[in-house]
């Protein structure tokens, strides 16, 4: 267990350490690839592997977040940049994002950089808000938030049923994917509340026609439980764990593209 300080998170920031892993998103209905969440692994050149949740609590305290997420972009910029004639149309690309990252200076300067490298015609980016660190709900944030949409800047709400005030942010900030938390995903098939809990997301979801993925499949039963319910958008281990960039590229986008 290795003890995380800000000051080693700073300088591994300053090493580039933190890479971002991929995790491909499936559309329910055909099984093909359209889409991804992007997620950080610290890289430590000792210790190996360290999970976020080791880093990512101490990191937005401290507000380190911001040079993190930014690195992340940019990496997946690159990362992407040399196959992106192989993405699928619409291809969406969910990065995570606490407050002090979306109300930092430069933030929608660092959105636009990426959707004008890969093409705004050719990807969608999916900004992914989190209960566990909400955006405040106050003009100035919605403000932000109206003017990433008109840049076709996409959002989505993580996490989606674990948090009291869910709807209450759902109303101030009208995202456009809703996530469905891996709990409720793993135990809809073998508890009767949490399948009652996805058919109404799924309900809810209809009328603004918000588009929902479920997180956290593991199994097929899991899956075509989410296809029943009407669920678009399908991630989880059943398909693959969050992989290096480049093991993203071989596996999932060549073949997509092949």
């Amino acid at each position: 267990h290795h003890i995380v300080t800000p000051e080693a998170i700073s300088l591994a920031l300053e090493n580039h350490e933190f890479k971002p892993w991929i995790q491909p998103v499936f559309c329910a209905q055909t099984g093909v690839l359209t889409g991804c969440e992007v997620l950080v692994r610290w890289e430590h050149p000792q210790t190996g592997i360290i999970p976020p949740d080791q880093f990512i609590p101490l990191a937005e305290s401290s507000g380190l977040i911001v040079i993190m997420t930014r690195q992340l972009m940019k990496q997946t910029a690159d990362i992407l940049m040399p196959v992106k004639h192989l993405l699928p149309d619409n291809f969406h690309i969910g990065i995570n994002v606490s407050a002090g990252c979306f109300l930092a200076a430069g933030f929608e300067k660092e959105c636009l950089n990426l959707v004008n490298k890969l093409g705004n015609d050719k990807i969608k980016l999916v900004l992914e808000l989190t209960e566990r660190n909400p955006i405040p709900v106050t003009p100035e944030a919605r403000a932000i938030f109206d003017s990433l949409h008109q840049h076709n800047i996409t959002f989505a709400l993580d996490d989606f049923g674990t948090g009291y005030a869910t709807y209450r942010y759902l109303q101030a900030f009208p995202v456009d994917f809703i996530k469905i938390d891996k709990s409720f995903v793993q135990m809809a098939s073998v508890d009767e509340i949490s399948g009652h809990i996805v058919d109404n997301i799924v309900e809810l979801a209809r009328k603004p026609g918000l588009s929902i993925v479920a997180e956290g499949v593991e199994t097929q039963e899991q899956a075509d439980l989410m296809i029943g319910k009407g669920v678009h958008f399908l991630q989880g281990y059943l398909y693959s764990p969050p992989v290096p960039g480049n093991k993203f590229i071989s596996e999932w986008v060549m073949k997509a593209g092949g």
